[in-house]
């Protein structure tokens, strides 16, 4: 279960932009995630419940913003989404392709409230 520890880090980054000690409450903190990433975004909000009772995070909503996994192809440059199962490009048909997003996640926003 990775999204513990992912919990964990959002809490350890909004942390570090959200002082304790002026009394600052967490409303929601935004958070681009990947859709390869292998995030699901219901254990997450679990986790992050869980670890925020008793913080000014706790009952701070997480705003999932879910970015497509996208690639290039290496022969024709074109820019595409996959058609799952395949990673092959639409124009040329090459599978010699490089992920430009859509694997990687992170915190985009956080919202307080003073």
């Amino acid at each position: 279960m990775h999204e513990l520890v992912f919990a964990q880090e959002i809490i350890n980054i909004a942390k570090s932009f959200v002082p304790n000690s002026d009394g600052t409450i967490v409303k929601s903190i935004k958070l681009e995630v990947g859709e390869f990433s292998n995030i699901v975004p219901e254990s997450l909000e679990m986790c992050f419940e869980i670890l925020v009772q008793g913080t000014q995070f706790e009952g701070a909503k997480l705003d999932f913003d879910l970015k497509p996994l996208k690639f290039k192809c290496i022969d024709c440059a074109e820019i595409s989404q996959p058609d799952y199962p395949f990673f092959v490009c639409p124009n040329c048909s090459s599978s010699n392709v490089e992920i430009l997003s859509g694997l990687d996640s992170k915190v985009v926003e956080i919202v307080t409230l003073e």
